[in-house]
């Protein structure tokens, strides 16, 4: 590939998830998948353990909070909270 998008995401607000799917050998893999907690106030022990951050695999140390992409929608009240 000479030039072109080395990585993408789908991101959906209702479920609060963050898919990431990077280029290997010509295909899109899925790498990884975030969910925020965002508002919860309970969290169970598996709960703690998602990954907070979501990387940028285009720049060294660039990460970007999960819960920071999905705070303004519960905000502003245009979704409700519900558990996953």
């Amino acid at each position: 590939m000479k030039t072109g998008i080395k990585e993408y995401r789908i991101t959906e607000p209702l479920s609060r998830t963050i898919e990431t799917y990077l280029l290997k050998n010509g295909k899109f893999v899925l790498d990884d998948v975030y969910t925020s907690l965002y508002g919860y106030e309970e969290l169970t022990e598996e709960e703690k353990n998602y990954k907070k951050e979501v990387p940028v695999s285009l720049y060294d140390n660039f990460k970007i909070p999960v819960d920071d992409i999905f705070a303004n929608l519960f905000k502003r009240g245009n979704l409700q909270y519900t558990k996953l």
